[in-house]
């Protein structure tokens, strides 16, 4: 159970950085976010010992109420999103710091695919946008 104490410590350390850092890089966020919460949830993890990808699947519950909360009109949508790709993210860290036992390797795992999943759904956002 220590895992959902990993979740939502590394969700507010995630939060509050990344709301210092969007008013230095706005345009780059999408840059930024991935990098921050990837570090947040992966370290705090193996700091306190617990399953990364169980603190990566808390981080995403813990985001995806936010989106629920913030957006009416995309915010189920957003919501599951959110569950579905921290969770990978997770499974990623954690099959690779298990196999290698190297932080760096772990991290950059989840950082990969989370910044191909942010540019995967910001292309499909703005192709929307410019069929509608």
């Amino acid at each position: 159970m220590l895992f959902i104490i990993a979740g939502i410590m590394s969700a507010a350390a995630a939060w509050l950085l990344n709301n210092f850092l969007f008013g230095l890089v706005k345009e780059r966020a999408i840059l930024v976010a991935p990098v921050v919460e990837e570090l947040a949830k992966t370290l705090t993890a193996i700091l306190l010992g617990t399953s990364i990808f169980f603190t990566h699947f808390i981080f995403g519950i813990i985001e995806a109420a936010w989106d629920i909360y913030s957006s009416r009109k995309l915010g189920q949508t957003a919501a599951l999103l959110s569950v579905g790709g921290h969770t990978g993210f997770g499974l990623a860290a954690e099959l690779i710091f298990f196999w290698q036992q190297n932080i760096f390797y772990a991290v950059s795992a989840g950082l990969i695919m989370h910044l191909s999943w942010n540019f995967m759904v910001s292309q499909i956002i703005r192709l929307s946008k410019t069929k509608g």
